[in-house]
């Protein structure tokens, strides 16, 4: 029964986290129409190190020295190179189009889970997921466009693509660093560090 629950917990949370982060793409091209792309990703950034800020100071931080080069290889791949990339896709296609891209991240996120971080998949893990992805392409590639409407473009759903690959990256390292540390305080690290290499730059 404990095993049950405790497997019910992290599957409720991503799948909380999925549902909102789907719900970036309809606000962030809301947002790109009266801003660029960067503009937008730092103001984005900007919000969310504000909220995490209480972490870093509540919670001192406790890295080792070789874990810092964690943190910063999770900061560059994690926010500016996915989010730039990937909302540079949204601004080039339609919101449903690069939700439908993102799918293809579970199945990419579980195959390097399973070369880099030694996971075990079962094949019913294995055939969902691509059930799942295949699906996603198909009503990808089925989109009409109707006259008067906004339209996806191949730039841009293959942005998004690329992002998922810097996104990969960033989940597997995060991963790493959260076998010693809390899930919130490599969340704030990370975005912390995006936010002083940007106040130091300029």
């Amino acid at each position: 029964m404990f095993q049950q629950r405790g497997r019910v917990v992290p599957i409720l949370a991503l799948a909380t986290a999925g549902c909102l982060w789907g719900t970036g793409f309809f606000f962030g091209k809301v947002a790109l129409s009266e801003m660029p792309v960067a503009t937008m990703v730092l103001f984005r950034f900007v919000f969310a190190s504000a909220g995490l800020l209480p972490v870093i100071f509540f919670d001192r931080l406790h890295f080792a020295g070789t874990e810092w080069g964690w943190v910063l290889a999770a900061s560059v791949l994690g926010v500016p190179i996915q989010y730039l990339v990937q909302f540079k896709g949204l601004f080039l296609t339609t919101v449903s189009h690069a939700s439908l891209m993102v799918g293809t991240l579970p199945m990419l996120l579980a195959a390097a889970a399973v070369v880099f971080a030694k996971e075990r998949l079962h094949y019913r893990s294995w055939l969902a997921l691509a059930a799942s992805m295949f699906g996603a392409a198909l009503i990808a590639l089925s989109g009409k466009k109707e006259p008067g409407t906004a339209h996806a473009s191949t730039p841009g759903d293959l942005l998004v693509v690329l992002s998922m690959f810097a996104a990969i990256v960033w989940i597997l390292i995060s991963k790493r660093l959260m076998r010693r540390h809390s899930a919130i305080m490599v969340t704030a690290s990370v975005f912390g560090s995006v936010l002083l290499c940007w106040r130091s730059r300029s």
